[in-house]
């Protein structure tokens, strides 16, 4: 069972009528939320795991600094998401997976470091808007420190970068 499924046996499924993740819905991130789960997906490539809110962006992004690097796992944002101008809290760890941005546009992103701050994976047809105010040797909007095996396509970045 992943992560996405609910399950009777555990009594976690969810009545039409419960306000789960409610607030979540919002394509403008308030700071705090952060979803209890992904939209749908099983994390492959014909069936990658959706990310639909900023609430939902928030778990992905928590879940890599605290150490998940999500290595063959793939992931497909589905709407354009606006991360407020609030400081992006959420920066840190190592991505190996696969971002299909989908065309879709994050923006609002404040940080010291880039979206994905260590980057072995994939990210692709994502459009970043925002500001990365770095006081570190590396700096970058898409990603902080791209490895060797990383790939960046098809991304846009009007994003302010700043070496403090």
């Amino acid at each position: 069972m992943t992560e996405n499924e609910e399950s009777s046996e555990t009594g976690d499924n969810i009545d039409e009528d419960d306000d789960v993740d409610a607030d979540v819905d919002s394509a403008l991130w308030d700071g705090v939320t952060v979803a209890s789960r992904f939209e749908s997906g099983m994390g492959t490539k014909g069936d990658p795991i959706i990310i639909k809110t900023p609430a939902q962006f928030a778990l992905f992004a928590s879940k890599v600094q605290s150490g998940e690097s999500y290595s063959d796992i793939y992931f497909k944002l589905v709407s354009d998401i606006n991360l407020n101008d609030i400081y992006w809290s959420y920066s840190g760890g190592t991505f190996s997976g696969y971002f299909d941005g989908n065309g879709k546009t994050i923006e609002g992103y404040s940080s010291t470091k880039g979206l994905f701050d260590q980057l072995y994976g994939s990210v692709c047809n994502l459009t970043i808007k925002g500001c990365v105010r770095a006081s570190e040797s590396y700096i970058g909007s898409v990603s902080g420190r791209a490895y060797s095996n990383a790939k960046i396509q098809n991304c846009v970045s009007y994003v302010h970068l700043m070496n403090s």
